[in-house]
């Protein structure tokens, strides 16, 4: 490429630049960082949504399934710690999602930090995995077990996911320090 010139991956043009100009939109840090704080305010929405369904789940458990505390079978008391440790678990999970934006609009995309919070976000989903494996047998649903297997999927790729962030940290950091 021609000194003064720059790529844009977006479009696969090639194109002479001036101060403060960019090709496409691939200088233009507005942009991004507004993307971010849309993801973190719909993050955010998130989190409050959860919060508010675990503490309506009393009155939209039987509203939803008919079941009522003290009912034969006891499955309103099944629904409500199936979705209980589901929000506990999720909600966590979202504000590790809300604070890896916060990096991304940053600039600070790879490193130790995003690395470790990936990690979180990984074990999180294998203790939901396993505690659906295990409400399987006490519920006897079989999406429990399909929801245990797609969590355990999704919590191995967070773990390869942190180990290339925190592999993209060092790379990084020692291109930094070339320079």
């Amino acid at each position: 490429i021609p000194i003064g010139e720059k790529f844009c991956p977006e479009c696969g043009r090639i194109g002479r630049i001036s101060p403060g100009e960019g090709v496409g939109d691939m200088d233009n840090p507005q942009k991004k960082r507004g993307l971010s704080n849309l993801l973190e305010i719909l993050l955010l929405i998130g989190m409050v949504a959860v919060l508010a369904v675990l503490v309506s789940l009393p009155w939209t458990i039987p509203a939803l399934t008919g079941q009522h505390p003290g009912m034969e079978g006891n499955w309103f008391y099944k629904h409500l710690t199936v979705l209980l440790v589901t929000g506990i678990l999720v909600e966590p999970m979202l504000w590790q999602a809300r604070s890896l934006m916060r990096r991304v609009g940053a600039g600070k995309p790879f490193g130790a930090p995003v690395s470790r919070a990936l990690r979180c976000m990984g074990v999180e989903c294998l203790l939901l995995a396993a505690f659906y494996a295990v409400a399987f047998f006490w519920l006897l649903r079989v999406i429990m077990l399909a929801l245990a297997a797609a969590l355990t999927v999704a919590g191995l790729m967070l773990f390869v996911f942190a180990e290339l962030m925190q592999q993209a940290g060092e790379y990084k950091k020692e291109n930094d320090m070339t320079i």
